[in-house]
């Protein structure tokens, strides 16, 4: 996931959960509430300790192509949600 969509979705957070904060910022990106920027910088570290393992397909009728195809797939869905995959 990109910085721009993580920040999306932690500032509609942010706004759901203290609807009266505000979310301006500086021209370095950090917020102008210090509390809502150390928020954001938990926010990242919560998203980077997050490390999935994705399992080998096994069967019957194992393709290493097509189990190559699917954890592809796999890593950049979870990878597109802010989280990191095991190598």
């Amino acid at each position: 996931m990109d910085t721009n969509k993580m920040r999306e979705e932690f500032e509609v957070w942010v706004l759901r959960e203290c609807p009266n904060q505000t979310m301006g910022r500086f021209n370095d990106g950090e917020y102008h509430s210090t509390t809502v920027q150390y928020c954001w910088l938990s926010w990242q570290a919560s998203r980077e300790a997050v490390i999935v393992t994705l399992p080998q397909i096994t069967g019957r009728e194992y393709d290493p192509l097509a189990d190559a195809d699917y954890r592809e797939g796999c890593r950049e869905a979870i990878e597109a949600q802010g989280l990191r995959v095991t190598p």
